[in-house]
């Protein structure tokens, strides 16, 4: 013992030498994280020293962005706009909202905005650049065909690329108005433009034949009932092109309704989806793959009409919890339909299905209840969400009768467990749901399958097992089951309880039958006369006991049953052998409770038989 406390003693005396050693060090013996105040970690205390600080940081990293790009190194392009970006950004105009500085807060916006084109510009370039090195091993390889495709692409990215390095440019000449300090970005952003417009349009003049589009004339303004109308000249190096040459787009889509007539092209396009207001649309020639031709490209000036279309909506259903809502919507402007139109659906403002109209302007839309919503008269809620558009954004509403769903609980118990699960009314499993388990306290999910196992060891007498069903279109349900006593009594399960008691029962049938047939009198069942006057009688209160522990083992019975009721219960609930079993114990408390019949020599034989069963198991 006395070495033991001096060990003790021993052990604390050099920890305490261990602190008083950790105290006396220096600080650069310590590799951990020092806290010190902002100003001598270098980070101003000023909030607007501090502003000036991330400006800068935030110009430096643009300018290193735009050298990279100049550089052709895109990923590191991208990489000097990424997390640290958005985070000092992000502190930027922080401090500007908190000082409420209006010119900080539009400064902000700018960079915000020339970072997300340039990053869309880096990834652009990117593309150009595989693009171009694929047509460039394409041709060394002597696949003509592929050549052609990548070059293609490569130019279909390069007018992408010039746009894109416009919005940037823009971006930049805000930033300069303000006073921010670029470093020649945009210089370096306009000389990516030409250098890369330069190196294709070389590859496009070697490759491809020249060819041009003229627009002769066009119509000033078009909606989704007025169709843009205009006629476009298309010619190549040997005169007019021809539709199997290939295809005139307007913005990237194919015109369908073009009409060829020589060199003359008449085009009629209803710009459904076009952003309202005043465009350049661009009107191309897209060559077909196997023709030698170059793309050719003209703009034309017009104004987008916004209309809003009506939606037509058919039968709604009235629906329960997770079942399909299944409608029609159609969506016409001044009795035509809408084609391609986007349309969703939504019940309580929680989206279920998205669609687009056919032809004849006809969605078909179908999709689940949420589980969340509560029964009664709902919103159905069937909407065009695109904002600014020739055809514009509009909804209907109708009226959604949710049902209440009635819900089921099955459960039992066996070697100290109990198990169950939770459905609807159907069968379909109710998976994530609580179901409380009143006696034991305790409160379990289900699983994928409405599943749920909980440990009942040591418990005895009966518990509930209820499913409250707080939310949603499910009602609540609940079922009581039989526990074994502490004392190692009988199983109280659907499987075992009947059966195990009418072994007890079938003891004192077996008896008398014993002391007809002559043998030895045996035990007599409590209430049965000594001479065997009433041997075939089973005593009332005997019976009345196994009666009421066969009803509890039966799911969903009740006290208020009679007992042909109880027997109808099992048959319901139990299958096979323990359903007969329990309706014979049901039929036989019946007959002597109600004085209809006395317990005889067939009740004794159907114990016999149960007794014979349970032996054989």
């Amino acid at each position: 013992m006395r070495v033991g406390v001096a060990v003790v003693v021993g052990c604390l005396f050099v920890l305490a030498l261990g602190s008083v050693g950790a105290g006396a060090a220096t600080p650069s013996d310590w590799n951990g994280t020092h806290h010190v105040p902002p100003e001598a970690a270098g980070e101003p205390t000023d909030q607007s020293e501090l502003s000036t600080r991330l400006l800068a940081s935030l110009e430096g990293r643009l300018a290193n962005s735009s050298e990279s790009l100049a550089s052709g190194d895109f990923a590191a392009a991208r990489e000097a706009l990424g997390d640290d970006f958005d985070r000092d950004l992000d502190r930027y105009r922080e401090l500007a909202e908190r000082a409420d500085d209006e010119d900080r807060a539009e400064i902000a916006a700018s960079i915000d905005l020339t970072r997300s084109e340039q990053r869309r510009l880096a990834a652009t370039g990117r593309d150009l650049q595989n693009a171009t090195q694929e047509y460039r091993q394409a041709r060394e390889r002597g696949n003509e065909t592929a050549a052609r495709e990548a070059l293609r692409r490569a130019e279909r990215l390069n007018r992408s690329l010039a746009t894109q390095s416009e919005r940037v440019q823009s971006g930049y000449e805000a930033l300069n108005r303000s006073g921010v300090d670029t470093g020649g970005a945009s210089d370096r952003v306009a000389a990516l433009t030409r250098d890369a417009t330069g190196r294709v349009g070389d590859e496009l003049d070697r490759s491809f034949e020249p060819t041009e589009l003229t627009v002769l004339d066009a119509d000033s303004a078009a909606g989704p009932t007025d169709p843009l109308s205009m006629r476009v000249r298309l010619t190549g190096p040997d005169g007019a092109l021809s539709p199997d040459d290939g295809t005139v787009t307007i913005d990237g889509r194919p015109v369908t309704s073009a009409a060829w007539n020589g060199s003359v092209v008449s085009i009629e396009h209803r710009p459904l989806w076009l952003t309202a207001g005043d465009h350049d649309r661009e009107v191309a020639f897209q060559p077909a793959p196997e023709r030698p031709y170059a793309a050719s490209v003209a703009t034309v000036g017009i104004t987008i009409r916004s209309r809003e279309p009506a939606i037509l909506v058919g039968d709604v259903p009235t629906v329960g919890y997770r079942d399909r809502v299944s409608v029609t919507a159609t969506v016409q402007i001044d009795g035509e339909p809408v084609a391609d139109a986007p349309v969703r659906a939504f019940v309580a403002d929680e989206p279920i299905a998205t669609g687009e109209t056919a032809a004849n302007g006809t969605v078909a839309l179908s999709g689940r209840l949420p589980p969340a919503i509560e029964p009664g008269d709902r919103q159905l809620r069937v909407a065009m969400t695109a904002t600014d558009r020739a055809v514009a954004a509009t909804e209907v509403v109708e009226e959604l009768s949710v049902e209440r769903t009635p819900t089921r609980l099955t459960a039992s118990v066996e070697d100290g467990r109990l198990t169950g699960r939770l459905t609807t009314a159907d069968g379909r499993p109710l998976p994530d749901r609580e179901v409380v388990i009143g006696g034991v306290d305790r409160t379990v999910t289900t699983d994928a399958q409405g599943a749920f196992d909980v440990s009942v060891a040591g418990r005895s007498g009966s518990v509930t097992v209820a499913y409250r069903a707080a939310t949603g279109a499910l009602g609540p349900t609940e079922t009581r089951v039989s526990l074994p006593d502490a004392g190692g009594a009988l199983p109280a399960t659907p499987r075992w309880l009947p059966i195990g008691l009418l072994a007890i029962l079938a003891v004192g049938a077996l008896g008398a039958v014993w002391r007809r047939s002559g043998g030895s009198p045996g035990p007599t069942p409590s209430g049965t006369s000594a001479d065997g006057a009433d041997a075939g009688v089973v005593d009332a209160a005997s019976l009345a006991w196994l009666y009421r522990a066969a009803r509890e083992s039966v799911p969903g019975s009740h006290p208020a049953l009679t007992p042909r009721e109880t027997a109808s219960q099992a048959r319901a609930e139990l299958s096979g052998r323990r359903a007969a079993v329990v309706a014979a114990i049901a039929r036989a408390y019946e007959r002597q409770a109600y004085a209809l019949d006395r317990v005889d020599d067939r009740a004794i034989e159907a114990h016999r038989a149960a007794l014979r069963w349970l032996r054989d198991r």
